[in-house]
């Protein structure tokens, strides 16, 4: 066998060598992390009723109130995304609704302008769970 033969052969099998501790890395990874995973596409709906909302001034801004919903295992180091029903779009922009939700231990926090004169509807899911 020439030199360049045994030279190709040593690094082709080389490759293949990392290529498949890799892949089997990367399936370990994905293996521990399955739950996670699979929590960050399931949607939780919610309800945003008209009382239970705490006034807030503390910042001075615009949102005046804000509301928490109980969400058992969620922390201030989580991400989410809240999507507004279609039908409670016109509720959401009459009130102020802040578009962006807030994370903190056992809590999602809306915020508002103004207290809503009825409710609203959505859902939300995970983009990162710590």
């Amino acid at each position: 066998m020439s030199k360049i033969t045994e030279s190709l052969n040593k690094f082709y099998n080389m490759a293949v060598k990392n290529i498949k501790e890799g892949l089997e890395s990367l399936t370990s990874t994905v293996n521990a992390n399955s739950s996670k995973l699979s929590a960050l596409g399931a949607p939780h709906s919610f309800t945003l009723t008209t009382d239970g909302w705490t006034a807030y001034t503390a910042d001075g801004g615009d949102n005046n109130y804000y509301k928490s919903l109980a969400v058992s295992g969620m922390t201030t180091s989580d991400v989410v995304d809240a999507t507004i029903n279609y039908n409670s779009i016109a509720a959401a922009r009459d009130c102020g609704l802040n578009p962006t939700v807030e994370t903190a231990n056992n809590v999602l926090l809306f915020r508002t302008k103004k207290i809503p004169t009825e409710s609203i509807q959505g859902s939300w899911h995970y983009i990162y769970k710590a």
